[in-house]
């Protein structure tokens, strides 16, 4: 990084040599530290440890050991608190899972666990959570954001009725649609009468029915696709009014303010169960001597602020130290990262933000775009530049672009802008459903390429959500199209997939650890964390994959004999079918024997919560079990036949 920016200097300096500025940056630039902000929190503390009372020999925890550790804590905290129950417990656990397990429960624990470390003040974020079903004020400012969210929502359903109102418009014989569609806009216009929600008119009105297309209709209008359309934005129209009022506007503001207050007790409970994990684990990492990287930021910050919350003399120092600090990708950096740039820069220091707002990806781990609309509250002299010409595409796209995201909230407004000319028109097409627009896409690719001789390579396909991949991999398995799938969620990435693919990876390669951790307990067979993390220092001592240390004799001297007799029935399991699988000449049945026979399927319908879940993860595996078929079938030789042969082609599938 530093040689190319050290390029791009001199560059400047050949186009404009008498430049001071430049030449000061060339010399500076091999003074300049470049690292991640995780990499410079770890120095900070290699070289301040003592004020923390860290020992210096701590290491960094690895991805797998942190998630074990993380599991532990939450079973010893809830074994805890199921000992002796409290009845706010037991209300939480009941509410938050489901029938089966408290597998929901946990899920929502680590949730709020990965939030909350995002902030330099975990417990406090926290505690902020209770304010509102406590604190009138803060009440009346959480339901002034509901009746925002109505809004937001009405207005999209007047969108679709604009929507459908703009295709009926061309179309013949529609006139009583045109009306209907034209008097649930005026109402719709009178309950957002000065963009303010009039709740009781939305509370008194039922959207009518709308009309059935007759036969009469569909002879008049050629384009039966756009008469579909119709009805789905006003079917949107319909049930976006049944949700608001349901969700939103159904109990009055008394009622809901008595809810929230009754529910006090339990959101107080959940806060504390977060706080106990929060101190069992951070217990756990010290008393290993460990660090994850949000013990870096935290760390760093306690060393780089004193008693009283305001910079210590070691965050002076580093202000002092560097004269100019610039932090890219800053939409996608979370409050304890805000506090400690804030920390080392200073009111009056030199900092440089680059970010784009809509880009921001990881609000899920607690990232928080609004931290660069912060920037001009606390940087009083702030300067935005905006940086809107695009390289790559031309004019069109990004007219396009421009339009697709124009309804967005923005913290900055953008116009993007391109010199590389108007570009090819863009074609909509309409489709029936998804899987016809797959096929269509596919089809389209295919007489594209026999037309223009064009290589595979040469086409892309580009789509919204992850759930479209399983239909477009479908029709490109289906119509032999080779393809890699680039960022997004392959159907290879689905739990179901990735579990049945661990056991077939594990067949292939005994030592492959991380199917290992992934299927011991899928099913679940009676081992907890604890258990697994033992296994795993006797596998690191022994020197050996966990898989060989499951059936090793010596696993029952470290492990208790129910869970040592657990691991050698499931290492005895996988050297059975590994003997089976190599030896049979019709794989696929013994493929589905073996998952039939962990108890996998069982448990894929046990955890379905609604029978169309069930369905399509039990689609999803037959229908790996038939790419496996496929490849056996479409093989050129014996040796690709093999069932080694397979697994390696699924996994490199995988892996693309």
């Amino acid at each position: 990084m530093k040689h190319r920016v050290e390029q791009r200097i001199q560059q400047a300096s050949l186009e404009d040599p008498k430049n001071e500025h430049l030449k000061s940056q060339r010399i500076k630039i091999h003074q300049a530290q470049i690292s991640t902000l995780h990499s410079f929190c770890l120095k900070v503390i290699q070289q301040h440890y003592d004020v923390i009372q860290l020992d210096p020999n701590f290491r960094t925890i690895s991805e797998v050991e942190n998630v074990l550790l993380l599991e532990q804590s939450i079973d010893e905290v809830l074994e805890h608190h199921y000992e002796d129950p409290d009845i706010e417990f037991l209300t939480l656990v009941e509410q938050l899972s489901n029938d089966r397990n408290d597998d929901g429960f946990r899920e929502i624990l680590k949730r709020f666990y990965y939030f909350s470390i995002a902030n330099p003040s975990p417990f406090k974020w926290l505690d902020s959570l209770v304010d509102p079903y406590e604190n009138d004020e803060k009440q009346q400012d959480y339901l002034k954001e509901l009746k925002i969210l109505a809004e937001i929502y009405m207005k999209a359903a007047f969108d679709s009725l604009l929507e459908a109102e703009n295709l009926l418009s061309h179309c013949n014989a529609v006139e009583k649609h045109l009306e209907v569609v034209q008097r649930e806009k005026m109402i719709c216009q009178r309950i957002l009468e000065d963009g303010v929600l009039n709740r009781d008119a939305l509370l008194n009105h039922t959207p009518e029915k709308f009309p059935q297309m007759s036969s009469k209709i569909k002879k008049e209008n050629e384009d039966l696709e756009t008469l579909e359309d119709i009805k789905s934005f006003y079917k949107e129209y319909n049930e976006t009014i049944q949700n608001v009022k349901n969700k939103y506007l159904m109990r009055s503001v008394d009622e809901l303010k008595d809810d929230m207050k009754q529910l006090a007790p339990r959101i107080k409970y959940l806060v504390q169960i977060i706080k106990d994990i929060i101190n069992d684990f951070a217990k756990k990492k010290r008393s290993r001597n460990v660090l994850d990287f949000a013990d870096y930021e935290h760390f760093a910050l306690q060393i780089l602020t004193d008693e009283n919350g305001t910079p210590s003399t070691i965050a002076k120092e580093y202000r002092h130290q560097f004269e100019e600090i610039l932090i890219d990708e800053y939409q996608d950096t979370n409050t304890a990262k805000y506090t400690l740039v804030k920390l080392l820069v200073g009111v009056m220091g030199q900092f440089t933000a680059v970010g784009d707002d809509d880009q921001s990806i990881y609000a899920w781990r607690g990232a928080k775009p609004e931290n660069m609309a912060l920037l001009k509250d606390d940087f009083h002299n702030l300067k935005v530049i905006k940086l809107e010409q695009n390289y790559r595409s031309t004019s069109r796209i990004l007219h396009a672009a421009n339009s697709v995201i124009t309804n967005n909230e923005h913290l900055f407004e953008k116009k993007l802008w391109s010199d590389k000319g108007h570009g090819e028109l863009i074609r909509i097409i309409n489709c029936r459903n998804d899987d016809d627009e797959a096929e269509r896409v596919a089809k389209e690719i295919i007489t594209h390429k026999l037309r223009n001789a064009n290589d595979w390579q040469d086409y892309a396909v580009l789509y919204r959500s992850n759930f479209q991949a399983r239909m477009l991999e479908a029709q490109l398995r289906q119509l032999q199209i080779p393809y890699k799938l680039s960022g997004g969620t392959s159907f290879f990435a689905r739990s179901e997939i990735k579990d049945i693919m661990s056991y077939l990876r594990l067949i292939l390669n005994p030592e492959d650890d991380s199917a290992f951790l992934r299927i011991i307990n899928t099913p679940k067979r009676g081992l907890g964390p604890a258990s697994l993390e033992k296994l795993g220092l006797f596998a690191q001592e022994h020197q050996v994959s966990l898989l060989m240390a499951s059936g090793h004799s010596g696993l029952t001297h470290v492990l208790p004999k129910k869970a040592s007799g657990e691991l050698k029935e499931f290492a005895d399991f996988i050297e059975r079918y590994t003997q089976e699988l190599y030896q049979h000449p019709d794989p696929v049945p013994l493929v589905k024997q073996m998952i039939d026979e962990t108890g996998y399927i069982d448990l894929v319908r046990s955890e379905a919560k609604t029978p169309q879940q069930e369905k399509i993860r039990i689609d999803n595996i037959e229908t790996l079990y038939a790419s496996i078929q496929n490849l056996i079938n479409r093989a050129d030789d014996d040796d690709d036949r093999t069932i080694d042969a397979v697994i390696r082609k699924l996994v490199l599938l995988d892996m693309l």
